[in-house]
């Protein structure tokens, strides 16, 4: 069994593939922005790590336990979501591969790449992993294309 998720292009985030079922949102803002899918019998933990309110979005997806799913989901019905991130910190970070993946309202999931486990990268690194798929992007992304101009959706809407 695979420790990343097996994303679609032009899935939805949240669901990102025929395989995947959304079983829990811990934050919906027009879209859930938080919450577990499992694919494969294996569950992920996915936010939006930028664009929750644009056309261009960046997510992250991160393997986790059923031990980890029931954590979370004590502490989010103890705590709410405001303590929630703390918790996700405190218990997921930093030495587990992470998928990150640029995606549109429009076209869906439209590049994806798995990270390495790294000490000290987190799910909750939005910075660090708008930087890796702004960068991965600009390298795989074919002149003109719906990618290209993702990439540089997505680079206006952080830079500006």
């Amino acid at each position: 069994m695979s420790d990343t998720i097996q994303l679609e292009p032009g899935g939805v985030p949240w669901q990102p593939s025929s395989d995947a079922e959304l079983i829990e949102t811990f934050v919906h803002y027009n879209m859930p922005i938080v919450g577990i899918v499992r694919q494969r019998g294996q569950m992920y933990l996915f936010r939006c790590a930028e664009g929750f309110g644009d056309t261009t979005h960046v997510w992250a997806y991160l393997s986790i336990s059923a031990n980890d799913l029931a954590n979370l989901l004590k502490y989010f019905r103890k705590y709410g979501k405001e303590d929630f991130w703390h918790v996700i910190e405190a218990n997921l970070g930093g030495n587990e591969p992470l998928t990150i993946a640029l995606a549109t309202d429009s076209d869906g999931i439209l590049l994806a790449m798995d990270l390495k486990p790294e000490k000290g990268l987190s799910i909750l690194d939005s910075e660090t992993l708008i930087d890796m798929i702004l960068v991965y992007g600009e390298r795989v992304a074919k002149e003109g294309s719906k990618e290209e101009r993702a990439v540089k959706a997505l680079y206006e809407m952080v830079s500006g």
